[in-house]
């Protein structure tokens, strides 16, 4: 099996895990299909882009020589669903955290959300949560940050092609962000927070395109089966794929 496959992860389990549940998954298939008994031999399998552990939605994957191929589809935008909470801000710029710092909200209406949301469009410089994947000589930031000793992450370009408030009932937002590759939504929500002389982090979390898949593409894992696998999955040269424009 080579192509690469857009799958839909949970909330609660790890990108990595949740692609050893995967990879697991093709092994006894595809052993079963055979119907010959015979060693598990190893195999390829990938993702092109972590999801944090709380959040859902398109987590990208590779399989075989799809693995090779995940930088190529992946290098388009990314749109994202969140749900943040003002008011207080945690270590992980999420609910998961601590909190390390509450301010009040009561002042901040409408128009002054909308219009500090409206100055993080476009090139930005961004820093990193302290727990992510990014690494630091070799080793996880979010490693790092349990050890108790996390360097303080570089400031990164990034693009926000568009952030559009559907929802604002304080101290809950829900925006929907239209991002570059690279970029962190948690950060946003906790730099929105301080910009608006408060704090925020976010509570829900979904990734609704990857480059050029959708939400609506991604497979479940109630859904797993060899046939459905066989018919999302795309190789390079596939016209399915060359023929979806990217955002």
């Amino acid at each position: 099996m080579n192509g690469i496959i857009p799958l839909f992860k949970p909330k609660g389990v790890t990108s990595a895990a949740f692609l050893d549940l995967f990879k697991s998954f093709l092994f006894r298939v595809i052993k079963g299909e055979s119907g010959k008994k015979r060693k598990r031999k190893r195999m390829k399998v990938g993702h092109g882009g972590t999801l944090d552990k709380g959040a859902e939605g398109v987590l990208v994957v590779g399989i075989g020589d799809g693995c090779k191929e995940l930088k190529n589809f992946l290098e388009g935008s990314k749109k994202y669903c969140v749900t943040g909470k003002l008011g207080a801000a945690t270590d992980t710029y999420d609910s998961s955290g601590t909190v390390t710092s509450e301010m009040p909200f009561d002042k901040v209406t409408i128009e002054k959300f909308t219009s500090v949301v409206n100055k993080f469009t476009g090139a930005i410089l961004q820093k990193p949560p302290i727990y992510s994947a990014l690494k630091f000589e070799g080793q996880r930031y979010s490693d790092l940050a349990r050890q108790g000793c996390p360097p303080e992450p570089q400031l990164r370009p990034v693009t926000i092609y568009n952030v559009e408030c559907t929802e604002f009932k304080p101290p809950l937002f829900k925006l929907n962000v239209h991002c570059s590759s690279g970029t962190y939504i948690r950060s946003l929500v906790h730099d929105i927070g301080q910009e608006l002389e408060s704090r925020a982090h976010v509570i829900d979390l979904c990734r609704s395109q990857q480059g050029q898949f959708l939400l609506s593409d991604a497979l479940k894992q109630e859904d797993w089966s060899l046939d459905n696998v066989n018919k999302l999955m795309v190789v390079t040269k596939s016209k399915r794929l060359k023929d979806r424009k990217s955002v």
